[in-house]
């Protein structure tokens, strides 16, 4: 029963997850610069920002960002 309601909670958790969990945006935009160009142009629209050269993520190059997914939830 234990490793049900870990499930359920993960689960939970991983449905609640958003875009302001750095691992979430990690995922999401670190790998692709289009997106990530779109949302820069939305949010900073005075800077006419019109392309991305190169997504340089935190830190991490030790770290799998699923792994951190997991413990970060």
């Amino acid at each position: 029963m234990s490793k049900l309601l870990s499930e359920e909670i993960l689960e939970k958790k991983w449905q609640e997850a958003t875009i302001k969990r750095d691992v979430i945006f990690t995922k999401v935009f670190g790998e692709n610069k289009k997106l990530t160009l779109e949302l820069l142009q939305i949010i900073l629209p005075k800077l006419k920002i019109e392309e991305i050269i190169d997504i340089i993520p935190e830190d991490r190059e030790k770290e799998n960002i699923c792994e951190l997914l997991v413990r970060n939830i």
